[in-house]
């Protein structure tokens, strides 16, 4: 299975989006584009040189509206790579609303597995595709904000840019509809 990606400039720095023409496999960040790209192709064999298709194009759209406030990003198609443990509990991390955050102990336990916590810790620090993976709505302890994949400062503002965007009234319970995973 090939790969296409393509690369855009946000207010995260640069940001990769790789995958198939069906779902996204990687959402990777970077300060320096050539460095990004040069980083993933060197760790990916699989990847078509040409650079995108329309889906990968079309994710890279979603992405881009979405860091401008403009919507969620729960319909893109995902295939990421990982444990059995790491897709469940990726595809419970998609299930958080917009705007909503939950603890490692709270998901552990949505999950069925209370004694999970720090697998659910490390799974979220392992997540190929934040955004689409909304990991930065998953806390520490007592509300710690630390321990994402792109550092503090990038959950920071993703928390930010979702309070700020949040409809009134939106539900408090995970939303099901639209989570697609693929594997």
């Amino acid at each position: 299975m090939q790969l296409a990606y393509q690369i855009f400039t946000s207010p995260l720095g640069e940001i990769l989006v790789a995958g198939t023409p069906h779902a996204i496999t990687h959402v990777i960040r970077g300060d320096n584009r050539s460095r990004l790209c040069s980083e993933f192709l060197y760790q990916n064999d699989n990847v078509a040189r040409f650079g995108k298709t329309r889906y990968v194009q079309d994710a890279c759209e979603v992405l881009q509206r979405y860091l401008g406030g403009e919507c969620d990003v729960a319909e893109v198609a995902i295939d990421p790579s990982g444990s059995a443990f790491e897709r469940e509990l990726w595809q419970a991390v998609r299930r958080i609303p917009y705007g909503k955050t939950v603890t490692c102990r709270a998901l552990a336990d949505a999950i069925g597995r209370p004694e999970a916590t720090d697998d659910v810790t490390a799974a979220c620090l392992s997540n190929p595709m934040p955004m689409l993976i909304p990991s930065h709505r998953v806390l520490g302890a007592g509300g710690d904000t630390g321990g994402f994949l792109w550092g503090g400062s990038a959950r920071a503002f993703l928390l930010q840019l979702e309070r700020d965007h949040a409809q009134p009234g939106a539900p408090v319970e995970p939303v099901y509809a639209g989570t697609r995973i693929y594997g």
